[in-house]
């Protein structure tokens, strides 16, 4: 049995509506999950987006979720909503990306204060536009112990939505080749398809010859970093990875 509920954080002087999930039978030293997919039901509760969070759930670990800017309850009145409402936003000089990561940095140190996980005891996964967000928030907060992106975006230049800036420094500088030596040493599992027009295959390949190049450079004797480029149609992700991506941050979860 799992216990829902929700909580306000409050964010920059706005309070941000999170949702945490909770088994009925908790491990002895609970790990939590943070998963984002698009708003924050979705995330937890929607298949396949919820196949991460529910195998941590039935590990005995808690999982929760936020809306990302402009989703859901989130979205502006009067403006585009999901990745539009990203460029939207973008167009009005507002970084959507950098506000999640100020907002998922409060929800874990709310979390921590609330003595649900502990540092290195929180996990991140995310899907697509999520996975995006999931690893932005581990580049800016060591307190996370791993992450799984599944289909990520990795440059927002190669989205239609933002075809329109894709000549900006300002979107180039968004990609997350920029933020390859925050995650270089760090346990970080991605899965693409290998001909995802949506986010650019290539785009990933890129991003992880970044982190590689930086783990080199910092002088790494290991790497925890895992991408598997996967036959799948467009745009998708088949369950089998998903659950091999919760299966990697399960195994960090429970050292």
């Amino acid at each position: 049995m799992i216990g829902w509920c929700e909580f306000s954080v409050e964010v920059s002087g706005q309070p941000l509506t999170c949702l945490l999930a909770e088994p009925k039978e908790l491990s002895d030293c609970p790990a939590l999950l943070l998963n984002f997919a698009a708003d924050r039901m979705a995330s937890l509760k929607s298949e396949p987006y919820n196949i991460t969070p529910s195998m941590f759930l039935a590990a005995g670990h808690r999982a929760a979720s936020f809306n990302l800017p402009c989703h859901g309850d989130r979205e502006i009145p009067g403006q585009p909503r999901g990745i539009a409402g990203f460029c939207a936003e973008w167009r009005r000089g507002v970084d959507v990306f950098a506000e999640f990561v100020d907002e998922g940095r409060a929800v874990i140190d709310a979390l921590i204060e609330r003595r649900l996980p502990e540092p290195g005891r929180i996990f991140v996964s995310g899907t697509s536009r999520g996975g995006y967000c999931a690893l932005r928030l581990m580049a800016a907060d060591v307190r996370i112990g791993a992450g799984a992106a599944f289909s990520p975006v990795t440059d927002w230049r190669v989205l239609r939505e933002f075809e329109e800036f894709k000549d900006a420094p300002e979107v180039a500088a968004l990609a997350l080749t920029h933020f390859a030596g925050a995650l270089a040493g760090r346990a970080v599992w991605t899965a693409s398809g290998n001909c995802d027009a949506r986010v650019g295959t290539d785009s990933c390949l890129r991003f992880a010859e970044a982190v590689l190049r930086a783990e080199s450079e910092k002088g790494c004797s290991s790497s925890r970093f895992v991408l598997h480029v996967v036959p799948e149609k467009d745009h998708q992700l088949s369950p089998h990875w998903r659950q091999c991506g919760g299966n990697y941050l399960l195994d960090w979860a429970n050292k």
